[in-house]
């Protein structure tokens, strides 16, 4: 096979609502008899019925099917006590795309019809993004008014640069004395901190950059939050997070993956930590049982998109994409050692499905095919997603679809958002997936309320 031709990436570039009086709280969601079960009010805007739609359809209806999931499974005096009541002042770290924020907006109108018409309203308040092409995204997603910190460490002091080997017990001890005393006013955070401690290129804990994750954790435990989220890869050590924070917040772990959602095509295992601060919010449901419903829910209703949904881009977008290759740099010869790998390992061609990452050593991250897991090579800061059998790239509108982004005109208006997304290819594989997060959002916030 000869070389590839379409839009390669120089890799060594990239940095990467009235409640009735009858207490329902404690009750479980096994609990509720069909009886009590109400129809949510799904807004009218969201199209034709689940079986009429194409896969890739369905999946971007996960916020609507999420919260008809959610009103089938708890009461309604239970929803309309919840915290999916309230007005959240929300902040992000290690924010990236803005895939949180993405998904705080589509929940607003999906779950409004659970609550009375009275659904949450998510503030955006600060995020903070260190990387200038990220910001620049944010810049162009977020309200005017919403602050961009570029670098969390500027509230402390004297901490250890990230060249530096460290010990994270060491460090969290000084963090009292250096800290600047500037906490997250915002009573909500989502955050997906750095992955590349955790990664299996990586050194499982004593990589350097968990002082970032040790910052996130101190403005945490000192701040104003009630309600946390964290997400990193499925290696994640919650251990830390449980020594760091668990005598002040209660922490509830969830394994997550994309085909929760609907988007079973993409490999992005994941693992989400749901905080809540004790002394301010009540926990009145399992927060992994309802998870696990509204999760089995989604896959029972949902046809899940194969890969030939998410090629959205014309011919002449692929025309446009193989000019600007042609005008730039080929494959590094690297990639093309990657390439060369593949081919001899014999890779299967039965289907037109194989995916090749470019980006990634053979021998890290085999080749995915529909006779493995039938799930696309999990994306990471400069993927290069090649497809021998088509001879094309996955170009940066289908993987920010892929990534439940609104990426062309038909996702834009079933989603209901202003403008289409499409960030660079570099920059999706640092993204939290938008259904992800915004599914973890929903049951979190259902699953409690304000003891005040």
């Amino acid at each position: 096979m000869s070389q590839p031709c379409g839009h390669v990436i120089d890799l060594d570039a990239l940095n990467d609502d009235d409640a009735s009086d009858v207490d329902v709280s404690q009750r479980s969601v096994m609990d509720v008899d069909e009886m009590d079960l109400e129809e949510p009010d799904i807004p009218q805007h969201v199209g034709p019925g689940p079986d009429t739609l194409p896969g890739i359809m369905q999946a971007f209806r996960w916020p609507y099917l999420a919260a008809q999931a959610l009103g089938r499974h708890m009461l309604p005096a239970q929803l309309q006590r919840s915290c999916l009541t309230r007005t959240w002042k929300v902040s992000t770290h290690f924010s990236g795309l803005g895939s949180a924020e993405l998904a705080l907006q589509l929940l607003e109108h999906a779950a409004a019809g659970l609550t009375g018409g009275v659904g949450p309203q998510f503030n955006l308040v600060s995020a903070c993004e260190k990387q200038p092409s990220r910001q620049r995204v944010l810049r162009t997603r977020l309200p005017q008014d919403c602050h961009i910190f570029d670098d969390i460490m500027e509230r402390f002091r004297d901490l250890p640069e990230l060249s530096e080997t460290v010990d994270w017990r060491g460090i969290w001890s000084r963090m009292p004395d250096v800290f600047l005393g500037q906490g997250i006013a915002e009573d909500m955070d989502i955050s997906g901190s750095p992955c590349q401690v955790w990664s299996s290129m990586g050194s499982r804990g004593e990589d350097n950059r968990i002082v970032l994750f040790l910052a996130w954790a101190f403005l945490i435990r000192t701040g104003e939050c009630k309600s946390v989220i964290h997400e990193n890869m499925s290696r994640f050590d919650e251990g830390i997070l449980l020594e760091l924070l668990s005598d002040t917040f209660e922490v509830v772990t969830l394994e997550v993956h994309p085909w929760h959602c609907g988007f079973r095509i993409i490999a992005r295992p994941r693992k989400y930590s749901v905080l809540f601060r004790r002394r301010k919010i009540e926990v009145v449901s399992d927060v992994r049982e309802v998870y696990s419903r509204l999760s089995q829910s989604l896959a029972d209703w949902q046809k899940q998109p194969d890969l030939e949904e998410f090629l959205l881009t014309s011919e002449q977008g692929l025309l446009q994409e193989e000019n600007q290759a042609r005008a730039s740099k080929k494959l590094t010869d690297k990639q093309r050692g990657y390439l060369q790998k593949y081919q001899e390992q014999g890779a299967v061609r039965q289907t037109r499905n194989v995916v090749y990452d470019l980006s990634q050593s053979p021998e890290k991250r085999p080749i995915q095919t529909s006779q493995q897991t039938g799930r696309l090579p999990c994306m990471r800061s400069g993927s290069l997603l090649w497809m021998p059998d088509r001879r094309r790239w996955l170009v940066d509108a289908e993987l920010a679809a892929l990534m439940g982004f609104p990426s062309s005109e038909p996702l834009k208006n079933l989603y209901g958002v202003p403008d289409i997304f499409c960030p660079a290819r570099s920059q999706v594989g640092t993204a939290m997936h938008v259904g992800c997060v915004g599914l973890v959002a929903l049951v979190a916030l259902a699953c409690a309320r304000d003891r005040s």
